[in-house]
């Protein structure tokens, strides 16, 4: 349903799909994802020399959050006890 391209910063373009859809882009366990964002990530760096950032129905963003909660609820209190 959404499809934005913008500058996140001089060296990287985002671009961000979205819409009801969009966990089939994501695919199962992130592959189509990933072969996505590769096939993005070939295509721009060779022409336009810029750096990808792909957010497709925020699944960067749940992945994130996913690492930042595991870190803190489990690698930071085992660091802390030992």
């Amino acid at each position: 349903d959404t499809i934005a391209v913008s500058l996140l910063n001089s060296e990287t373009l985002f671009i961000i799909f979205d819409g009801k859809d969009a966990p089939l882009l994501i695919g199962r366990e992130g592959y189509r994802y990933k072969a996505i964002a590769y096939t993005l990530q070939s295509w721009i760096s060779a022409k336009y020399n810029l750096k990808v950032q792909l957010e497709i129905g925020e699944f960067i963003k749940k992945q994130n959050e996913n690492i930042e909660k595991y870190l803190k609820d489990e690698v930071f209190k085992e660091i802390d006890e030992k």
